[in-house]
């Protein structure tokens, strides 16, 4: 009797996800000698204001399995209307290692007002290690300098008119 079927190998190492975050950094106090606001690392209210009023719209990133060279995946943050920091998920199976397993890699964005922030590498390294509970963060973010950001502008104050009874 011979076997019907040859074995095939099944895929070693676990299931993640390499979340990506993008947003612009133009409030706070970000590295010495930075000619803006900006870039200290953190989604903050001033932030989520900024984004309202010149969105930073998309992010695309390359992510490269370092061991094999092979391109996993390009994607493109999308920002959700009120959300204002922009999401991409990348499925990945990882070894629990403390070598070097993706490399993600910035390539472009828009609106190119944004310049991203010195603080921000535009290439960033993930580990094994790095995932808690499948999941591994990384972000980019950008700030604003030399342009203009609109100003808010206080609504009337309304009057009320007496009226007879």
């Amino acid at each position: 009797m011979t076997p019907s079927a040859t074995p095939t190998a099944t895929p070693t190492g676990r299931f993640g996800w390499i979340m990506i975050n993008s947003f612009p950094d133009t409030v706070g106090v970000g590295p010495s000698g930075l000619p803006c606001p900006g870039c200290n690392g953190r989604f903050d209210s001033g932030d989520w204001w900024a984004q309202s009023q010149i969105p930073l719209e998309w992010v695309k990133v390359a992510v490269w399995n370092v061991r094999t060279g092979e391109l996993v995946a390009k994607v493109v943050t999308v920002t959700s209307p009120g959300l204002g920091v922009g999401r991409a998920y990348v499925p990945v199976r990882y070894h629990s290692t403390r070598d070097v397993l993706f490399r993600l890699e910035l390539l472009d964005w828009a609106p190119r007002n944004y310049i991203r922030c010195p603080n921000c590498p535009a290439v960033q390294y993930v580990k094994g290690t790095d995932f808690v509970l499948g999941m591994v963060f990384r972000k980019f973010f950008f700030y604003l300098c030399g342009t203009p950001m609109p100003t808010l502008t206080p609504s009337p104050t309304p009057t009320a008119t007496p009226t007879e009874t």
